[in-house]
């Protein structure tokens, strides 16, 4: 099978920059910096040196100053305090930074995170009624609550307060919280609206430690609360999250990436070194390595032993629960192999779904926590856009761009039980009898609206020799360290590569031998199904600079993103 061919978009360089010439930076450097917004000296300053003193006053944030007052006198009354969170990487660093700070002060207070499966994202009213039951007087969402007006108003009914600290966008009706911290409100005045719900955690703890200090608490005897120890928390959820890694987020993370050196969390030690991380830890390591393993127990089970590992201060627990988190994610890959197998064989059975537009796909037997996972992975195989629906009738879709999933959603909503989303990613509940009927009406939808066929495009960043790989460039690369949404691992391109040898590794991956001085060798992760060739010959061949270390040996080798190959030698 050969995967479909991506577009490849080169963009030539739009404008002069001559103020690089000041600084020792590769010819390629102008182009990159360009891709990444950096149009001048000030600009290229502060990139290339994010300082913790150039974060924004945390009260620019809707309702921060009244949320860091309700939270700041919760804390000095003693009251009961539950943080409520989401059982994503997000939510769980989330709830741990929370925690670790009212701990720290000495609260009340507890955790909250919703059973995936039984319970749903976000608030529900059986929670709310329990957490009354138990004596909570505050609730503390985090990375979840503006949409849940009727939950919010329970809590109330029932003598709680709620604090909701959210970063997602505000629907129909936001929830009519004490105080709601969500940078995508539109009386938003904070610099930088696309923190993740641990980034506006952060600033939380940052507002109320001041709100404190003015209120005399730590002339008490406490010390301040450090707010340098939670940085490799908010790094962790933001990386995960995949929010754009600029601006207040690119401080954020330059420096909780430096913090999670430090060794001081225990928790965090131990997941590095399951996971076959190796400090300095890179924001590939945490999309890759630590994310899925804190994403995984949370997709199969509860989210809860994602907070205890990065909480725990015994280094026994800490050993069982990585280990615990990464047999999860073993399990989840598990899983969600044998569905996409299952996916592929149905489309086997029914060739004429490949012939739409849009994948529809689903069985009562496939867990609903991987799905969103196989949407992606579908949608990667077969260059189109797919929907995957597993037990219980919930879905979860995914987009290659030009195909807007929510709103398609939307003119379909009779088929559906609920639905919601963004243009790229959706989920959705459906009663197992109408999926044939969705696919039908979606594709249906497409056809009518003459929606171009969907194309799979990769943005090249620049295009270089292999003799350009040298020193400069890839002093020059760490530079744009940390590396994620907004500012992605640049990509380059070289033409008529020579290949000496391609080499299967498992039954994925391809290996090849490039015979040229400057680089070894290139990588294809799950290419490995695809026609290539047998013996020498030459390729285009679209990569990331990446590395591997073995025994404390790092060597560079090139990370395919796309290959076209050309006539053998």
């Amino acid at each position: 099978m050969q995967r479909p061919f991506k577009k490849w978009l080169i963009t030539p360089p739009q404008r002069e920059m001559p103020f690089l010439n000041k600084y020792d930076l590769p010819k390629v450097a102008g182009p990159l910096l360009e891709k990444r917004g950096i149009y001048n000296e000030e600009n290229l300053k502060s990139f290339l040196n994010p300082r913790i003193s150039a974060l924004p006053d945390p009260n620019l944030l809707p309702d921060m100053e009244k949320a860091a007052k309700i939270l700041a006198e919760a804390i000095e009354e003693k009251k009961s305090i539950v943080i409520f969170g989401d059982y994503d990487a997000d939510g769980v660093t989330s709830t741990a930074l929370l925690y670790s700070f009212l701990a720290y002060t000495k609260s009340r207070v507890s955790w909250y995170i919703p059973h995936r499966i039984d319970e749903g994202y976000g608030l529900n009213c059986p929670a709310m009624r329990k957490l009354a039951d138990e004596g909570t007087d505050l609730i503390v969402t985090v990375d979840c609550g503006s949409n849940s007006p009727e939950e919010v108003e329970l809590a109330k009914d029932l003598g709680m307060t709620v604090i909701v600290t959210d970063h997602h966008p505000i629907m129909d009706k936001a929830a009519p919280a004490a105080a709601l911290v969500n940078p995508a409100r539109a009386d938003n005045h904070f610099p930088d609206a696309n923190l993740a719900g641990v980034g506006v955690a952060f600033h939380l703890v940052a507002a109320t430690r001041r709100e404190l200090r003015q209120r005399g608490f730590w002339a008490k005897g406490l010390p301040e609360f450090p707010l340098k120890e939670l940085l490799d928390l908010v790094a962790i959820g933001t990386i995960a999250d995949v929010v754009p890694l600029t601006n207040v987020n690119r401080i954020l993370v330059t420096h909780g990436l430096l913090q999670a050196g430090t060794g001081e969390r225990l928790g965090l030690n131990e997941l590095i070194d399951v996971a076959g991380a190796a400090l300095p830890l890179t924001s590939g390591e945490v999309s890759f390595k630590l994310a899925p393993r804190i994403n995984a127990h949370g997709r199969l089970w509860r989210a809860d032993e994602g907070v205890k590992l990065l909480l725990t201060k015994d280094e026994r627990l800490a050993k069982l629960l990585a280990l615990q988190l990464d047999t999860a994610n073993n399990q989840r890959k598990a899983t969600e192999k044998e569905v996409i197998n299952e996916c592929r064989t149905l489309l086997e059975e029914n060739p004429n779904w490949l012939d739409k537009q849009l994948l529809v796909l689903g069985s009562p037997k496939w867990h609903p926590g991987v799905v969103g996972i196989v949407a992606g992975r579908l949608m990667e195989e077969f260059g189109k856009p797919a929907i995957v629906i597993g037990r219980d009738g919930k879905g979860s879709g995914r987009s290659l761009g030009g195909i807007d999933l929510s709103a398609l959603l939307t003119k379909a909503g009779e088929l559906l039980e609920t639905y919601g989303g963004h243009p790229l990613a959706a989920g959705l509940k459906i009663n197992f009898n109408n999926i044939d009927a969705l696919r039908e009406r979606l594709n249906n939808i497409l056809e009518q609206e003459a929606q171009p066929e969907t194309v799979q495009t990769l943005a090249i960043d620049a295009e270089i020799t292999l003799d350009e790989l040298g020193e400069e460039l890839l002093l020059f690369l760490e530079k744009l360290e940390p590396c994620g949404m907004a500012n992605g691992n640049p990509v380059f391109v070289t033409y008529n590569v020579p290949v000496r040898q391609i080499y299967t590794i498992g039954q994925e991956h391809i290996k090849l031998i490039i015979d040229h001085p400057a680089v070894k060798e290139a990588l294809g992760y799950k290419m490995a199904a695809e026609h290539h060739p047998i013996g020498p010959c030459r390729a285009d061949i679209a990569y990331t600079i990446a590395y591997s270390t073995y025994r404390g040996h790092k060597e560079m080798y090139l990370k395919i993103e796309d290959i076209d190959w050309k006539s053998a030698e």
